[in-house]
């Protein structure tokens, strides 16, 4: 039987694409087996969208849900501990109402005017990315990405939120 050493890097694409199930990195450290499935699984998106038109009147600085909750995706985090978020939405009303992204699960991060997305004063369709990594929270494991909201008017300056979508890129 031939043995071959591997760099961590080799090692880790040769596992990820099914060619090997385990492998010796150097004299003495041994990557642990995992199945070509679960690798591919740990790097997979989730776009998650609620369609309805709604509002919300004034929540103070709370994030809290729109009557029809979300959208919500759950992602697996990997080792890197690194997603990039995508929010987008048709938003009206006065600023400072907000879409913004929470994480429970393995992490618990709460939403942020700094993770954002704001509408203009006269409405529109926006988006709003941000990276999350390990100096946030983000933690290895499943994780619950969920959008809140938050308006601080009322009546015809409620924040009004339609076409309100999530994508999680695991990186």
């Amino acid at each position: 039987m031939i043995s071959w050493k591997w760099s961590a890097a080799a090692a880790a694409a040769a596992m990820a694409v099914g060619l090997v199930a385990g492998v010796t990195i150097g004299p003495a450290i041994t990557a642990k087996p995992q199945p070509a499935a679960a690798v591919v699984a740990q790097a997979r998106t989730e776009s998650a969208t609620v369609d309805n038109i709604e509002q919300i009147g004034d929540t103070g600085r709370a994030y809290v849900d729109m009557p029809t909750p979300g959208p919500t995706v759950t992602v697996n985090v990997g080792p890197s501990r690194r997603v990039l978020v995508i929010l987008s939405a048709h938003l009206s009303g006065r600023h400072p109402g907000a879409m913004s992204v929470e994480v429970s699960g393995a992490s618990a991060i709460r939403a942020s005017d700094v993770r954002g997305l704001t509408p203009r004063l006269d409405g529109g369709t926006g988006s709003f990315t941000i990276l999350l990594t390990a100096a946030d929270g983000l933690r290895e494991g499943p994780n619950v990405f969920a959008a809140k909201y938050r308006s601080v008017e009322s009546g015809d300056h409620a924040l009004v939120a339609g076409a309100r979508n999530i994508t999680v890129i695991p990186l």
